[in-house]
C-alpha cells in the first residue's frame, strides 16, 4: 500500500476519533490471500467420471462458479 493510501486512511481514522495506534492495528489485521476454493476437486472429479458427457457450463452451475473457474479445477485434476 503506498504513502498516499495510508495517508487518507490515518486522517479517516483520526476523523473518527481513533488514535493511531488502532488505526495502524486495523491496517495489519485486514485479511490477505484468494478466498477459500468453492470446488472440491475430489468432488469435481467423481461427477465427471460419473457423467463424462456433463458439459463444464454444467459443472459450473452445480457447483455455483464461474466457467473459467471449472476449467481451472478441470486442468487440475488431470
Amino acid at each position: 500500500m503506498d504513502t498516499s493510501k495510508i495517508r487518507v486512511i490515518f486522517e479517516y481514522e483520526f476523523r473518527r476519533g481513533t488514535n493511531a495506534a488502532d488505526a495502524i492495528s486495523m491496517l495489519r489485521d485486514e485479511p490477505r490471500g484468494r478466498p477459500p476454493t468453492q470446488v472440491n476437486n475430489n468432488e469435481l472429479k467423481e461427477m465427471v467420471e460419473a457423467d463424462p458427457s456433463r458439459t463444464t457450463q454444467e459443472l459450473a452451475a452445480s457447483f455455483n462458479v464461474t466457467f473459467p473457474t471449472i476449467l481451472t479445477h478441470l486442468r487440475q485434476i488431470t
